[in-house]
């Protein structure tokens, strides 16, 4: 969950059955875990906008545009 950025997921290997399920619980009884990962996951969705997206993009354009054959 490279996207949520540091601390902001439980992680576990996703092709073992156990290391999934050791997450899940620990997601269902750690009831501080759950509020720190939810202000994480808040404060990232407060980083995207379309307004900053639309940025983002027409600098890339801007870019590319600007790079000579």
């Amino acid at each position: 969950m490279a996207a949520g950025g540091p601390g902001a997921a439980v992680l576990c290997d996703p092709h073992q059955p156990a290391a999934i399920a050791a997450g899940l619980r620990q997601l269902a009884e750690d009831e501080g875990l759950r509020a720190r990962l939810r202000r994480a996951g808040l404060a990232n969705a407060a980083t995207f906008s379309w307004e900053r997206t639309a940025q983002v993009l027409w600098q890339a354009l801007q870019a590319a545009a600007s790079q000579q054959p």
